[in-house]
């Protein structure tokens, strides 16, 4: 059975019906999918994960190292997924003078993984022994120095009750038997 082919005019009309029965049938499945299948929502969420993060450890903790400005260095179990802020304060939180501007306190942690905080340089001064105030020392504290004994120590506040506070370092010359050899040992240990 053969259909008769419409006229020109006709022509139109059809493609133009056409056409619309297509934008509808696009428009109710588009409008009709969602309400069909519930489980469409689930499968579109896509959980965001870190590239770099490791994979948890199936016991859902892991163990981390810590070590440098925090309370208590050492290793920790904390949860899988923890950052490194939840670590800081596991181990006691930082001490003063702590850089943590040199670590990234909210990546994840990994097993096995060492943290390190360093001191903020610019704000420590490590020295290795202590400084002598030489005009309120007392002779066991003078003694400290190197090539100090006690007659030397004695002779020190002996020259300070004289002539008072010493007013430069350089002015610990001027006691007897303290020559510049003997300060020279002693200059990046002393103070005023």
């Amino acid at each position: 059975m053969e259909f008769p082919e419409p006229e020109g005019g006709e022509r139109r009309y059809v493609l133009l019906f056409a056409c619309l029965i297509a934008v509808l049938a696009g428009i109710g499945l588009w409008v009709w999918e969602p309400w069909a299948s519930p489980e469409t929502e689930d499968m579109l969420v896509v959980e965001e994960t870190d590239a770099d993060a490791p994979a948890a450890a199936p016991s859902g903790q892991i163990e981390v190292y810590i070590s440098g400005a925090v309370k208590h260095p050492g290793v920790y179990d904390v949860p899988a997924g923890s950052r490194v802020y939840e670590l800081v304060r596991a181990a006691g939180d930082i001490i003063p003078y702590a850089d943590v501007d040199a670590v990234n306190l909210s990546a994840r942690l990994a097993d096995g993984e060492k943290i390190h905080i360093p001191l903020d340089p610019e704000r420590v001064t490590v020295t290795a022994e202590p400084v002598v105030n030489i005009n309120q020392a007392g002779l066991e504290e003078l003694e400290t120095l190197p090539g100090i004994g006690e007659v030397t120590a004695q002779k020190i506040l002996d020259y300070r009750r004289e002539h008072g506070w010493f007013r430069t370092k350089e002015e610990l010359m001027d006691v007897p038997s303290i020559g510049e050899g003997r300060y020279g040992k002693i200059e990046d240990r002393i103070t005023l």
